[in-house]
């Protein structure tokens, strides 16, 4: 995998689209209420909880009894409920956008298409994603992060290919990262100044910064997924 060559071919997509793409991202996470969380810290001198609700980098203290925790155990739940039913749906919308400016081909995609075609597929795929990285995640942070790796292309593998079955995609895309996993986890770290970067100026512009980053690195990875599909033929598997 050549770095630099992926990163080059992302700039070329940037030129014409990028804040179409700057503004893919900020609807997903709006719609998928991303910059919503919930965060409890224990107070080492009282033992007690502190239960917070985050809003971009804005920190809203709750408290600290059985309502603050009640309540926060209620959101949190809720948030969790509609990530599997919605936000899972927005993001394959959002990825598969990306995709689509890679061929020059932006309009053609909706970014709502997930609730239009496909739906229920969506969502069952991406619950299994989800527990099978939990599960191997319980083993130990290595084989969790490894297989979060092998799943990196469902989003574009399930918009690409709605005859195969939920378990037929998780295989496809385990099937292309086979041997790479090593080389997208490299690919990751090269944006590491970068991150550091928009992290700090994530203070200044209250969250901004970050994503004004996404379309930078999740160009870069539509060409590492077009690389490596080029890389391999599928026809075997999907006939069988």
């Amino acid at each position: 995998m050549n770095r630099a060559e992926l990163k080059s071919r992302a700039k070329e997509i940037l030129k014409k689209y990028y804040w179409n793409l700057f503004g893919v991202s900020i609807i997903g996470l709006i719609l998928t209420l991303g910059f919503i969380s919930v965060d409890a810290q224990v107070d080492f001198v009282t033992n007690m909880q502190t239960y917070y609700l985050k809003l971009f980098i804005f920190k809203f203290n709750l408290g600290n009894g059985a309502y603050a925790a009640s309540l926060i155990s209620l959101l949190g739940m809720l948030l969790f409920v509609f990530s599997i039913l919605v936000g899972n749906v927005v993001r394959y919308g959002v990825a598969n956008s990306y995709k689509y400016a890679s061929y020059d081909e932006l309009d053609h995609f909706d970014i709502m298409s997930g609730f239009k075609s496909n739906y229920k597929k969506i969502v069952i795929t991406k619950i299994l994603q989800t527990v099978y990285i939990f599960l191997w995640s319980l083993l130990l942070i290595v084989p969790g992060i490894i297989k979060a790796y092998e799943y990196r292309f469902v989003d574009y593998l399930l918009e690409e290919h709605p005859e195969l079955s939920s378990k037929e995609i998780l295989q496809l895309s385990k099937q292309i990262t086979f041997g790479h996993k090593a080389e997208l986890l490299v690919l990751d770290f090269s944006f590491i100044l970068w991150y550091i970067a928009a992290g700090i100026l994530d203070l200044l512009t209250f969250g901004l910064a970050s994503i004004a980053l996404d379309p930078y690195t999740t160009s870069t990875d539509v060409q590492a997924y077009h690389w490596m599909v080029n890389l391999q033929s599928f026809d075997t598997y999907i006939e069988g």
